[in-house]
């Protein structure tokens, strides 16, 4: 796709040069400060940092675009979703296992879909990730009379089983 910043489809010099070296795996300048946390990574040549910190809203930008892109696909689908739905779990507390829930899953049984997007780095992100959110939502969703599943994905764009289920149901 060409660079167009009309479509918003451009990258700055420094980045897309930092960007073309991480995906061939060349090293990254070892001088380089987080804009976003403002630490230096001088132990981070391969630039795993910047897919992973929590400030400068990279991480949180990709898992909103991530779980607005669901939301896109389910109303493409027909399907009655809602985003950031609250009070899914009534067990008193404030957790939320869904980033999306969509009405009439399987069974007439509602779905509670929790997205992540780990590093890319690390080829068993995915797999974890998946396994930490069934730990913590599964069983009180199932208590719900919820299904509940992880749409986990990489910064490289590889995604999780669960996620791949997930898109061809919808």
């Amino acid at each position: 796709m060409l660079p167009s910043e009309f479509y918003q489809q451009c990258i700055p010099h420094l980045q897309f040069q930092i960007a073309v070296q991480f995906t061939l795996g060349k090293r990254v300048s070892s001088n380089a400060k987080c804009q976003g946390c403002g630490e230096n990574h001088d132990m981070d040549p391969f630039a795993e940092h910047a897919t992973i910190c929590k400030y400068g809203g990279g991480e949180t930008s990709r898992h909103n675009a991530v779980r607005d892109m669901l939301a896109q696909l389910a109303k493409r689908a027909k399907r009655v979703a809602k985003t950031e739905e609250k009070n899914l779990l009534n067990d008193g507390t404030a957790r939320k296992p869904a980033d999306e829930s969509i009405e009439s899953w399987t069974l007439n049984r509602k779905i509670a879909i929790d997205v992540a997007v780990v590093s890319g780095t690390n080829q068993e992100g995915i797999n974890k990730e998946e396994a930490e959110k069934r730990t913590k939502y599964l069983l009180k969703c199932n208590e719900e009379n919820l299904e509940f599943k992880p749409f986990v994905l990489d910064s490289f764009g590889r995604m999780g089983d669960e996620t791949i289920i997930i898109l061809r149901s919808l």
